[in-house]
């Protein structure tokens, strides 16, 4: 049996099969969906997608902060 990939949404597989006298008598191939493979690389553009959005979040919020209590300190101090 010999199963790879054929493209990014397929998948192929080959079985031979014998006939009585142990010799390769007929191929079968099969053709099928890489579903599982696609659902997979939409999870991890999501993913990503989030991690970016997150990070993007968190930096504003973290410069607000330190600019409304750090930064702010700072001027008065001055």
């Amino acid at each position: 049996m010999l199963v790879y990939p054929l493209n990014k949404t397929s998948l192929v597989g080959y079985l031979l099969l014998t006939d009585l006298h142990n010799q390769p008598a007929l191929i079968l191939r099969a053709e099928l969906p890489r579903e599982i493979y696609q659902q997979g690389h939409r999870s991890q553009q999501y993913l990503m997608g989030a991690i970016v959005l997150l990070g993007l979040l968190f930096g504003g919020v973290s410069i607000l902060l330190l600019e409304r209590f750090v930064l702010a300190c700072l001027t008065r101090l001055s």
